[in-house]
């Protein structure tokens, strides 16, 4: 019902956790060992952050 000016009724099908991966040597070279220590190289260097999505089908 699109263009009448009626609400769009919207559900949540699931919910995922968010995931962080990192590469093991990449973690060992920036010596990061803990999701406490990613975020904190994260803060400093947030040119070196790659962002991937991923959608799982069925």
């Amino acid at each position: 019902m699109t263009g009448t000016g009626g609400n769009i009724g919207m559900t949540a099908v699931a919910r995922t956790p968010n995931v962080r991966v990192m590469n093991a040597v990449a973690a060992w070279r920036a010596k990061i060992a803990s999701a406490a220590g990613l975020i904190a190289h994260a803060r400093v260097n947030p040119e070196q952050l790659g962002r991937r999505t991923s959608t799982l089908t069925t």
